[in-house]
């Protein structure tokens, strides 16, 4: 019985501390503070940015970099022309699956313009799904796909994101 109760504690520690550590990963994008984004990443860590479920279903993301140096060039990019960021996270959970450490929640994101994207604003609803690892007893983010749901404002906010997608448009459209 004190097993049971044991493994209860243990998750219910695991959820908590998983909590804490997504609230301070959007919490350093919210204070401008993105060169710490890498260590919050395994050193092969990926993350993939998707702009519908569809795209998330068939595995395609429009932006999508793996490691340290890959991690830091894309936020720096991507980010660039924001001034203000809140991000706000609901419906967290864990899951545990074939021995992965899952996490699942639902976000809230605003985004603010600035420079050659001053007066674009850009609200998004979305999720995000994390594989999440320990090294050295800290958690770490070995996978995070991040699916845009509903996007309010324009996107116009993320000017080198755009870009990309005006790529991948013109090759559909030349393939067709």
């Amino acid at each position: 019985m004190s097993t049971d109760k044991d493994a209860r504690i243990d998750l219910l520690l695991r959820h908590n501390e998983l909590n804490s550590f997504f609230c301070r990963y959007f919490d350093m994008n919210d204070d401008r503070r993105l060169h710490e984004m890498p260590d919050f990443y395994t050193s092969d860590g990926q993350f993939n940015l998707y702009l519908s479920r569809d795209d998330f279903a068939v595995g395609k993301p429009t932006v999508s970099s793996r490691g340290s140096a890959e991690l830091q060039a894309m936020v720096n990019s991507s980010l660039a022309h924001l001034d203000q960021t809140h991000h706000t996270m609901g419906n967290f959970r864990v899951e545990t699956k074939d021995g992965n450490i899952i996490v699942r929640a639902n976000l809230r994101a605003y985004h603010r313009g600035c420079g050659v994207a001053q007066g674009k604003d850009e609200e998004s609803l979305s999720a995000f799904t994390a594989h999440v690892v320990q090294e050295a007893g800290s958690w770490k983010i070995a996978r995070f796909d991040y699916v845009l749901y509903i996007i309010l404002g324009t996107f116009d906010a993320f000017p080198a994101v755009n870009e990309l997608k005006d790529v991948e448009a013109a090759s559909v459209s030349v393939g067709h």
